[in-house]
């Protein structure tokens, strides 16, 4: 199993993951990066904000006034939906981080 969602939109690190399913469970409420950063234990803001501008760029996300929001668009939050389930499913969440990982074989 692959999920195109997640190639589409470039969702290639497990950061990446966490940040969509993350904003994704808030709804539209939006998140500062302080705020985000405390929420998914990540030390690195330049790198958190970099990830974040990559997610906007794929159309996952959008920002005002330096607060991030998922894009308000129908396709996004049904796979979104689709991801989360998928999420709580152990076999098949070992098989999307297999895919999320591959994305950079490092």
């Amino acid at each position: 199993m692959t999920c195109a969602f997640v190639s589409d939109h470039k969702i290639d690190s497990y950061l990446k993951l966490q940040i969509v399913l993350l904003l994704h469970r808030r709804g539209q409420r939006s998140i500062g990066l302080d705020e985000l950063a405390d929420q998914i234990f990540v030390a690195d803001l330049n790198n958190l904000e970099r990830l974040l501008r990559e997610l906007g760029e794929a159309g996952l996300l959008r920002v005002d006034a330096r607060r991030w929001t998922l894009a308000d668009r129908t396709d996004v939050t049904y796979c979104l939906r689709c991801l989360e389930r998928t999420f709580d499913d152990p076999l098949a969440r070992q098989q999307l981080l297999r895919q999320v990982g591959a994305a950079h074989p490092w």
